[in-house]
């Protein structure tokens, strides 16, 4: 019995680690892409640093 809550104790932690890194890799996605969506969209550069952030913090506080 003790031993199975020691083994299922790391999950939660996976699944943490997981989603960290799954954001962090989309973060950098759109960072690359703001020359290609600037050119698309016809807008400036702070405006779409602007958005990246609020939707990083959206994510990060979906996350929580």
């Amino acid at each position: 019995m003790n031993q199975t809550i020691k083994e299922h104790s790391w999950i939660p932690l996976i699944l943490v680690c997981f989603a960290t890194f799954i954001i962090a890799l989309d973060t950098t996605f759109m960072n690359v892409s703001i020359s290609s969506v600037i050119a698309d969209l016809n807008t400036d550069v702070s405006t779409i640093q602007s958005i990246s952030s609020f939707y990083t913090l959206i994510t990060a506080s979906f996350m929580l």
